[in-house]
């Protein structure tokens, strides 16, 4: 038996297609059924599916919608099915406050009011690529060894002037949580 709180997630996505016009009350009655029957993706042999199955399945076509496998779409609720299930409920219903690895440091969402990532507001944002008027040189707060060659350290680089101050801030709060001892 799946948990009310399971059916109200997928009375909530119906309803958000216009399928659905009833209350999300985790009761999966006739209007919820009629409901999901609406969806065309569920094959014509997995039709005699009960219920619970076809709520699984449901749930499963969803996951591979979003790029989550659940490892199979077969209406049962499995390991797999509840992993995926997990990673789509925090896609489609984000908790209202995100935990934080450092729970004294909740900062704004978007503080920086850094763009969307298209083209477009990227290029208006940054400006375009190979517009070297945008870069500015920045001084590391540790020295930092290049991933390509781990002989090899730098002091300095250069990156775009909108994130220079950023780059700085976290790096400086690297250095004071850790040591340089613990980052070397």
């Amino acid at each position: 038996m799946l948990k009310p709180e399971i059916i109200k997630f997928v009375q909530r996505d119906l309803k958000k297609r216009g399928w659905y016009a009833g209350t999300d009350d985790g009761d999966f009655g006739k209007n919820s059924q009629n409901a999901l029957a609406k969806e065309t993706r569920i094959p014509p042999a997995k039709k005699n599916w009960d219920v619970e199955q076809k709520l699984i399945g449901y749930i499963q076509l969803l996951c591979y919608d979003n790029h989550l496998d659940p490892k199979g779409f077969d209406g049962q609720w499995g390991a797999n099915t509840e992993k995926a299930y997990e990673k789509l409920k925090a896609l489609f219903e984000p908790s209202p406050t995100n935990p934080s690895w450092r729970p004294g440091e909740i900062i704004a969402q978007n503080p920086n009011n850094w763009p969307l990532e298209t083209t477009a507001t990227l290029d208006a944002f940054y400006g375009i690529v190979g517009d070297y008027t945008k870069l500015t040189p920045i001084t590391l707060p540790y020295p930092m060894k290049l991933s390509w060659d781990k002989r090899k350290a730098i002091t300095k680089f250069t990156c775009n002037k909108k994130v220079a101050d950023s780059i700085i801030r976290v790096l400086t709060k690297v250095l004071a949580h850790y040591g340089l001892p613990q980052i070397q």
